[in-house]
């Protein structure tokens, strides 16, 4: 399996502290099944703000790391871009840029909405031939009150990253039902761990897989984790499935009777 969103890179944003903590998530992840990480580091001002060349040095550390220590991981560059009116311009200046150096540029709103600039952002990011990848959805209040904004993007040539912890219930019955039905109602393509340590937040993705299964068939959650970020990875062109909002309507009016 292949986990697009981690933050496994020592001592720079929220994620391992340690480069011990760092070897303690590759262990988790490749006891799991994985066996490819993108590191992913939030590219915000103030965590983190490193270009791709410091990214990759860091990267190039921790894969030796692993390989001293027996572990067989491959390690690849990334950052998780936290969308701002300025993100195109700082991806023009090489500030911000997409996983593995491809085309697919994996962006996070804030927690609580989606701001009134995020749509025309995303756009001037589109025009630049970049394909933004909108991180852990279910996990935005906006979003999962009105899931008719995100079919818009994903209808705009944009994809989805569902967060595994998510279809587990590790961040709550609303993220669960919510990460489901936007799985159900093809809004999202990728399932990835976004995680930050060995416990608590581990990279793993099995059971989200899983979950995924019983929703949309095991051949189409197996997709999430292999096939389509790989095609990621490899810059290839990533056609999603056509949304299915029927499905989306009946689940919103269902949640807000609860």
């Amino acid at each position: 399996m292949i986990d697009l969103h981690c933050h496994i890179l020592p001592g720079v944003d929220d994620g391992p502290e340690t480069p011990e903590d760092a070897l303690a998530m590759a262990r988790v992840a490749i006891q799991d099944g994985v066996r490819t990480i993108v590191a992913t580091p939030h590219g915000a001002e103030g965590v983190y703000a490193g270009r791709l060349s410091e990214t990759q040095d860091r990267v190039d550390a921790l894969r030796s790391l692993m390989s001293n220590n027996g572990i067989n991981l491959d390690l690849l560059p990334g950052l998780e871009v936290y969308l701002t009116p300025n993100t195109p311009t700082l991806c023009r200046e090489g500030a911000l840029y997409p996983l593995n150096s491809s085309r697919y540029l994996l962006v996070e709103f804030p927690i609580d909405m989606v701001p009134p600039y995020a749509e025309q952002t995303l756009f001037e990011l589109q025009l630049l031939g970049l394909v933004p990848v909108i991180a852990h959805p279910e996990r935005n209040a906006e979003l999962a009150a009105s899931p008719e904004m995100l079919e818009r993007l994903v209808r705009r040539g944009m994809l989805a990253q569902v967060t595994a912890g998510s279809l587990t219930g590790d961040f709550g019955s609303r993220a669960r039902v919510t990460a489901e039905a936007m799985i159900s109602g093809r809004l999202v393509q990728i399932i990835a761990s976004d995680a930050h340590a060995s416990t608590g937040r581990p990279p793993v993705l099995s059971g989200a897989v899983r979950r995924a299964a019983e929703l949309v068939g095991e051949e189409a959650a197996n997709a999430m984790v292999t096939t389509v970020p790989e095609a990621i990875l490899k810059n290839e062109v990533v056609e999603p499935p056509e949304p299915r909002p029927a499905q989306r309507r009946s689940w919103f009016h269902i949640r807000r009777k609860r």
